[in-house]
């Protein structure tokens, strides 16, 4: 599953991608280019990153983020409303 959030919203949301697969949600950032990685299956709060310890998993699926959100080219919007 993957779901693509190009805009700020005014309750605070910022412009990010994610890509879920199997238990694990990459979650991409574009305001500060960072990313976080959890397995939700244990995690449903998503507030232990595993990316420290699994950065391979991460850059296998930022490419996957990268040819799905561009697509439609869209435009990122970093000033909230």
């Amino acid at each position: 599953m993957f779901w693509h959030y190009p805009h700020c919203y005014i309750q605070g949301s910022t412009p990010n991608s994610a890509v879920r697969k199997g238990d694990f949600k990459l979650i991409q950032k574009y305001k500060d280019d960072s990313c976080v990685l959890y397995r939700v299956k244990d995690n449903i709060g998503e507030s232990n990153n595993l990316l420290p310890i699994n950065p391979q998993y991460a850059l296998e699926n930022l490419l996957h983020i990268e040819i799905v959100s561009k697509q439609d080219t869209p435009l990122l919007h970093f000033n909230s409303p």
